[in-house]
């Protein structure tokens, strides 16, 4: 009979006889109503059921009700891999192991530093979500025990609290020629000893090429000094500019800068390149609104004046060197830039200027606070300045082009600059 199960008995070569495993029971597909007449009723018969509920001969028969169909759900096949089995439960016991020796590390621990507890909870739950799915099974089992007063504990730090510090920080390897100041001789030493006597130099030998294109301050101070207007055109451009723009951004100190440019036309003195230099870009941010926002009237050859002074300015500080900068050169720098914003130049390089400011500004470490042992108060107060005033010029362009920018990437303590006026100076000892 189709619907029994049968066991068979075979030979076994050694002797006597050995069962077989059982025939697993076939499902039938035929409908039991004609199952049944086939079986009982026409045994040499050949019924063929369509396999359709009702199916077209229950239908001629008259009884299309009684028509149904095995519904049997066969069992999954039983694995017989018990190297699998033997896996997970060597998984199970080596995570109750790990857990266990984590219990003990966290109550030493939290002795000592009880903060411990918050960065414990972030790695166990960070090492949940890189577990195994046996694994994260009996993580979760393990806390479900715990109460919902112990599972908000676990909380995720700040990244920068787990950014490393000190000498594996931004510039790293500079800080040691900064904290050993005797490298510097004792390199020299071994070179003039070992590396002198066979004709090798340490020094490089800039080209005569390179120096001869080189400008001294001479002939820098008379390409800049060729380029400003008449003097009473320059003083009223200068206050325009200290009386509007610098109180958007507070590039310079105005005190210190109207010291400064008063014995900047004083006759016989010696006038300094970065000074006129940044003249220069002042008066190509006030040129292009001065005319049209006060009642004295500019000349109107200064309309094309500014596209030279930027471009005397970006020359200049092109030629300085990044070994030697000083807070001129970035306070010229950020000028600079805001007189091409005045002015529309350049319009799709702004922010990858804006950039190559910010990593000028890094490289100086303006990103990090100054120390009180090495700045005065004033050159401190001055770095937190320029240092806001790039971030918030980089962020402008970040916005405006939708482009990433790199103070994500910054481990930045700066405070922010000083809620005052500027009625310190250069000698003050607090602000």
């Amino acid at each position: 009979m189709a619907g029994t199960t049968e066991k068979s008995i075979a030979p076994n070569p050694i002797g006597g006889t050995s069962e077989r495993r059982n025939r697993r029971k076939r499902l039938q597909l035929s409908c039991g109503e004609c199952r049944q007449k086939k079986v009982t009723a026409f045994p040499l018969a050949r019924l063929s059921c369509d396999r359709k509920l009702p199916c077209q001969r229950c239908v001629r028969s008259g009884w299309p009700e009684q028509c149904s169909f095995e519904a049997k759900i066969r069992p999954p096949p039983v694995s017989n891999d018990q190297s699998t089995q033997q896996q997970a439960r060597r998984n199970s016991e080596e995570i109750r192991d790990l857990q266990a020796e984590v219990a003990q590390l966290k109550g030493l621990l939290s002795k000592a530093h009880p903060q411990y507890e918050v960065q414990n909870g972030a790695e166990v739950v960070r090492t949940t979500d890189r577990a195994e799915p046996s694994q994260a099974v009996f993580l979760d089992e393990t806390f479900k025990d715990q109460s919902p007063a112990d599972v908000t504990k676990f909380q995720l730090s700040d990244p920068r609290e787990r950014s490393p510090h000190g000498y594996y920080s931004q510039h790293a390897l500079l800080q040691f020629f900064r904290e050993i100041p005797q490298l510097f001789p004792f390199i020299k030493e071994n070179a003039d000893e070992y590396l002198k006597p066979r004709g090798v130099y340490l020094k490089k030998e800039k080209s005569v090429r390179k120096e001869c294109k080189t400008n001294s301050p001479l002939q820098e101070q008379s390409i800049l000094e060729g380029l400003l207007p008449h003097k009473d055109d320059v003083d009223f451009l200068v206050s325009f500019y200290l009386d509007h723009f610098e109180q958007l951004h507070r590039v310079i100190h105005v005190p210190t800068f109207k010291r400064e440019y008063a014995t900047f036309w004083a006759p016989g003195r010696l006038r300094y390149p970065a000074m006129t230099a940044l003249v220069l870009s002042m008066l190509s941010i006030s040129a292009c609104t001065s005319v049209s926002l006060s009642e004295t009237s500019t000349p109107s050859t200064h309309g094309t004046m500014p596209a030279q002074w930027i471009w005397a300015c970006d020359e200049w500080l092109r030629q300085q060197s990044s070994k030697h900068r000083k807070l001129v050169h970035c306070q010229i720098s950020c000028l600079t830039y805001l007189a091409k914003r005045m002015n529309m130049i350049r319009k799709k390089s702004w922010w990858k200027e804006t950039g190559a400011l910010m990593q000028d500004a890094i490289t100086d470490g303006l990103h990090r606070d100054p120390s009180p042992t090495i700045d005065s108060p004033y050159m401190r107060e001055m770095k937190r300045r320029i240092w806001a005033v790039l971030r918030e010029l980089d962020l402008q362009n970040a916005f405006e082009f939708g482009l990433p920018t790199l103070l994500h990437n910054i481990d930045s303590n700066v405070s922010a600059p000083s809620n005052i006026d500027d009625e310190f100076n250069e000698r003050s000892k607090e602000l």
